[in-house]
């Protein structure tokens, strides 16, 4: 696996997500700049791209194996 640098994420608002979803994705996609989603200003979720994901589990499970 590569090593990947986390870009700073933009937002969007909720109601908001669903009319541009499609731009939420490519975004995220194409740019691997991942968007955090908001509902009334507060930080609810975050759509990342796959191998930040990936990142995120392997850094987990090495904290489990570590806690072993």
């Amino acid at each position: 696996m590569s090593s990947l640098a986390l870009d700073a994420p933009s937002h969007v608002d909720e109601p908001g997500l669903a009319a541009g979803d499609a731009d939420v994705f490519s975004r995220v996609a194409t740019d691997g700049q991942p968007v955090i989603v908001r509902r009334a200003g507060e930080d609810l979720a975050a759509v990342v791209p796959w191998q930040s994901l990936e990142l995120v589990q392997d850094g987990v499970a090495r904290q489990k194996v570590e806690q072993i």
